[in-house]
């Protein structure tokens, strides 16, 4: 099991990358909503990070249990903000990126 043992965002009022690390180097990218991205970036950190670090970045169903029932975050067509980085992760093959 690969848990996620970081989470960071890359954020302008435009735009927000996010950039999901697991506890073995495996990377993965996504984007958040790109209306106010830069308080977008806030949100995630305080309401969904919280909840998303240490979890298995495979088990997207219990990601998106764990951060709906313990954050006030917004989950968009049932996808937790952390699964779509964690799609990069599946695509990398499960190996880190440099």
């Amino acid at each position: 099991m690969m848990k996620i043992a970081s989470l960071e965002t890359f954020a302008s009022q435009f735009v927000c990358f996010v950039r999901l690390t697991t506890d073995t180097g495996a990377v993965g990218w996504g984007q958040t909503s790109t209306y106010n991205a830069d308080i977008t970036a806030t949100i995630f950190h305080r309401q969904v990070a919280p909840w998303s670090l240490g979890a298995d970045a495979f088990d997207i169903d219990a990601l998106v249990a764990r951060t709906s029932t313990n954050s006030r975050a917004a989950i968009v067509a049932g996808q937790s903000p952390v699964s779509i980085p964690r799609c990069g992760i599946c695509a990398a093959g499960s190996k880190a990126n440099p």
